[in-house]
């Protein structure tokens, strides 16, 4: 064999081996990405079961603290009623009355639960409208002015999508509210080709979004209910400089309608 043979092996020799080490480092970078983007999977979703865990215990919270007191007080009054009524009977009526009252608190708080985990006016109108109604309800609290403007051309869009918009705009606004300091808030729902843009902005005192990035319950279940959605969440704001918080999701089904 000729040196100049022996040359060209070694040079096909070097190339195969270099084209191993590049697929080999090809290889690390790719197990490298998929480790790293199972790993913000993961993070994404023990934020998502955080978020509804603290969901859940506000919930089992309120029914603590709030049903279940009326209930149990109702159920005294009711026992006070029994052991009165042969000899005392206008104890008993007040203790009856009493009793009755509770229990309508009682029905009073379960229908507002109820309303908190799945409202019903969104079942029974829509999603527009029930955002117009929390709007209102809003509205009676008290607090800066609310404008509520709506372009949407569907009658309806899916149940999941409609109650993810709903609470979205209920954290929202709730914020804007409570803690912006602003004279107005403004929030717009808008239908763009098959995409739903809903927005709540304010002119208030702002805050630094990457602050309150972890923690922060409410925008933390903003976040991940727009990310099961498939949509984008933008959160913009700067401390006095307001702030705005939108979401643009997909309109995953057309409904038919009757």
């Amino acid at each position: 064999m000729s040196d100049q043979d022996k040359t060209k092996e070694e040079l096909l020799r070097e190339l195969a081996e270099l084209r191993r080490q590049v697929a080999d480092t090809t290889d690390i970078h790719d197990q490298k990405c998929a480790e790293e983007a199972r790993a913000k999977e993961r993070q994404s979703l023990w934020n998502m079961l955080q978020a509804s865990d603290h969901e859940r215990q506000i919930i089992s919270y309120e029914i603590h603290d709030g049903l279940a007191q009326y209930l149990a007080a109702a159920g005294m009054q009711f026992q006070a009623y029994e052991f009165l009524k042969e000899n005392l009977p206008v104890e008993a009526k007040k203790a009856y009355e009493a009793a009755v009252e509770l229990v309508r608190q009682a029905h009073a708080e379960s229908r507002r639960l109820i309303n908190e985990v799945r409202p019903p006016v969104i079942d029974e109108i829509g999603l527009e409208t029930a955002i117009s109604h929390l709007v209102h309800e809003q509205r009676k609290l008290g607090g800066p002015k609310i404008k509520f403007d709506s372009d949407v051309q569907l009658n309806r869009l899916p149940p999941i999508l409609e109650n993810a918009l709903y609470r979205i705009t209920q954290e929202a606004l709730s914020n804007a509210c409570k803690h912006s300091e602003s004279r107005k808030v403004l929030v717009t729902l808008t239908q763009e080709g098959q995409n739903i843009r809903l927005e709540v902005r304010d002119w208030g005192i702002g805050f630094d979004a990457e602050a309150v990035k972890k923690g922060h319950f409410g925008l933390e279940g903003i976040r991940q209910r727009v990310r099961l959605l498939g949509g984008r969440l933008t959160i913009d704001s700067k401390p006095d400089s307001g702030t705005m918080i939108q979401a643009i999701v997909p309109i995953m089904e057309k409904l038919t309608e009757d």
